[in-house]
C-alpha cells in the first residue's frame, strides 16, 4: 500500500510542479532567484556594494543566464501550432487532481485522437492543452486568443470532475467548443452556434467504476462532432471539398453502425444524424456544379457520385434534377433517362426545363418538337444565365459532334427569340439551311429557318 501511496504522491508532484513552472509567476520568482544567487556566486561580494563592484562583462554572463532561462521556459510552457496544411483540434480540458488528468489522458484523449483521425491520418492533428493552459479557456472569448496562439481550427474545452451521483461515484465532464470560420451575418452566425451547441454534449456523467467504457463512448461522441463541426465551419467558410469528405465520412461511418447494431453509439449520434443529410446533399449539389462547370479531367465521375448523394437524401430536388439530365447525357448519351429527369424538373417558378428538352428532342432529331419548346421558352421567365450557358454548351456538342448539323437550328432559335440577338440568329440559320441542303435533311425545319432569315434581314434592314 505505501508503494501505491508514493506513486501517487510522485504524480501529484510531478503535476503539480509541470503547472508551476507553466506559470508567469514561476518565471519571475526564477529570474529573481538567478539574480540574487549569481551576483554572490560570480561577483564574490556583500548584497549592499553589488552596483559598487559588479562589472560590466559579469553583468553581462548574469544577463546571458536569464535570458536563457527565460527563453527555455518560454519555449516549454507556450502552446503547440498546428502544422500548415492541418487541420487542427485542440482539446483543453482542465481536472481537479492528477488522477483524473492521467484518466482522462490515457482513457479518453488517446480514444478520442483514434476516432477524430479514422480515415484522415494526415489531414488532422490533435493537439492537448496543459493543465495551465486549459484552465484559462472558460468562455468564447479565452478560446479566440489560443485560436491565434494554436491556430487550431476547433477547440474543445471544459472541465473533468469526479463527484458522486446517485450514491455512485462518477465522472462529470462540463463541456463546450469554439470553432473558426469565416465571418457571417448575425442571424446565421447565430443559427450555426444553435446547431454546433446541439451537436456537443454539453454535460457528460458516467459512473467511475465502468470509466473505460464511458470514456470510449464519450470519445466516439465528440470524436464524431468534432468533425461535424470542422466541416460546418468548411462549408460557411466555401472550404466545400473538406466539408463534404468530412460529412460524407461521417455517414459511411453512420451507416456501418447501423449494419452493427451499436445502440449506445448511435443514441449519441441523434443529433448529427437529423442535420447531417442536409448539409450533406447541399455540399454535394453546389460541387455537382462546381465540378461541371470546371471540366477538369474525370469531371464527370466526380459529377455523378456527387449527384447520387443529392439523391439519396433529397430525391426532389429541382436542380439536381437539372444537373442529373446533363450528367445522363454527357456521360452515356442516355436522352430517355436524361429527359425523365428534366421533365421531373417542371415547375412555374423557371422554365429551364424547357428549353434543356428542346435540345434533347433536337439532338435526337425531332426538330419540330424543339422548334415548339423554344417558341413556349421564349413567353416564359428563364433565368438569365440559361440562354448564354445553353448556347456555350450546344457549342462544346458541335466542337465534338460536328455532324449534328440539327443543333445550329437551336442556336438560330435561342438568339432569335430569346436572346434577341438578330446578327448571330441569321448566322447560325444560314449556316443550318446550308448544312441541311448538303445533306438533303431537316427540310421543313429550313423552310422556317428561311422564313426567319428573312425576318431578321427586314428587322436589321428598318
Amino acid at each position: 500500500m505505501s508503494s501505491v501511496s508514493d506513486i501517487k504522491d510522485t504524480l501529484d508532484l510531478l503535476g503539480y510542479l509541470k503547472k508551476m513552472w507553466e506559470s508567469k509567476k514561476t518565471i519571475v520568482v526564477l529570474l529573481l532567484v538567478i539574480i540574487t544567487f549569481g551576483s554572490y556566486i560570480l561577483c564574490h561580494i556583500d548584497f549592499n556594494k553589488v552596483k559598487a563592484s559588479i562589472s560590466f562583462s559579469k553583468l553581462l554572463v548574469l544577463l546571458l543566464i536569464c535570458a536563457f532561462v527565460f527563453i527555455i521556459w518560454y519555449l516549454t510552457r507556450r502552446p503547440q501550432k498546428v502544422g500548415k496544411g492541418k487541420i487542427g483540434i485542440v482539446i483543453a480540458i482542465s481536472t481537479e487532481n492528477q488522477k483524473v488528468q492521467e484518466r482522462l489522458k490515457n482513457d479518453f484523449i488517446d480514444d478520442l485522437n483514434e476516432i477524430i483521425k479514422k480515415n484522415h491520418h494526415q489531414q488532422f492533428q490533435i493537439i492537448v492543452l496543459s493543465e495551465y493552459h486549459s484552465k484559462k479557456i472558460i468562455n468564447g472569448k479565452s478560446a479566440s486568443k489560443y485560436h491565434s496562439k494554436t491556430r487550431a481550427h476547433l477547440i474543445i474545452y471544459g472541465n473533468c470532475k469526479i463527484r458522486m451521483h446517485e450514491t455512485k461515484e462518477c465522472y462529470y465532464l462540463k463541456l463546450d467548443a469554439s470553432v473558426v470560420h469565416t465571418p457571417l451575418p448575425v442571424q446565421i452566425s447565430n443559427s450555426l452556434s444553435v446547431e454546433m451547441r446541439a451537436i456537443l454534449p454539453s454535460k457528460l456523467i458516467f459512473r467511475a467504476d465502468d470509466e473505460i467504457k464511458g470514456f470510449i463512448l464519450t470519445a466516439e461522441t465528440l470524436g464524431y462532432g468534432a468533425r461535424y463541426m470542422i466541416g460546418l465551419a468548411s462549408l460557411v467558410s466555401g472550404d466545400l471539398n473538406t466539408a463534404y469528405d468530412l460529412h460524407n465520412g461521417i455517414m459511411e461511418e453512420i451507416d456501418r453502425l447501423d449494419q452493427e447494431d451499436s445502440e449506445e453509439v448511435k443514441s449519441g449520434l441523434a443529433t448529427i444524424r437529423r442535420f447531417l443529410p442536409l448539409h450533406l446533399s447541399n455540399e454535394a449539389l453546389i460541387l455537382a456544379e462546381v465540378v461541371y462547370r470546371a471540366k477538369k479531367e474525370h469531371y464527370l465521375e466526380d459529377m455523378g457520385k456527387y449527384l447520387e448523394t443529392v439523391k439519396r437524401f433529397d430525391p426532389r430536388n429541382y436542380k439536381a434534377h437539372i444537373f442529373r439530365g446533363i450528367y445522363y447525357f454527357l456521360a452515356k448519351r442516355d436522352t430517355k433517362t436524361a429527359l425523365d429527369e428534366i421533365r421531373k424538373s417542371k415547375n412555374e417558378r423557371d422554365y429551364t426545363w424547357q428549353i434543356n428538352e428542346a435540345f434533347i428532342k433536337a439532338y435526337e432529331g425531332d426538330l419540330e418538337a424543339a422548334h415548339k419548346l423554344y417558341k413556349r421558352a421564349s413567353l416564359v421567365g428563364l433565368q438569365s444565365n440559361v440562354p448564354l450557358e445553353t448556347e456555350e454548351f450546344i457549342h462544346d456538342m458541335l466542337d465534338i459532334e460536328p455532324d449534328k448539323i440539327q443543333l445550329w437550328y437551336c442556336l438560330g432559335m435561342i438568339n432569335y427569340f430569346i436572346k434577341e440577338d438578330l446578327k448571330i440568329a441569321k448566322e447560325s440559320f444560314e449556316h443550318f439551311i446550308e448544312l441541311s441542303k448538303e445533306k438533303n435533311e431537316f427540310l421543313k425545319s429550313v423552310d422556317f429557318a428561311e422564313k426567319y432569315v428573312n425576318e431578321i434581314y427586314m428587322k436589321l434592314g428598318s
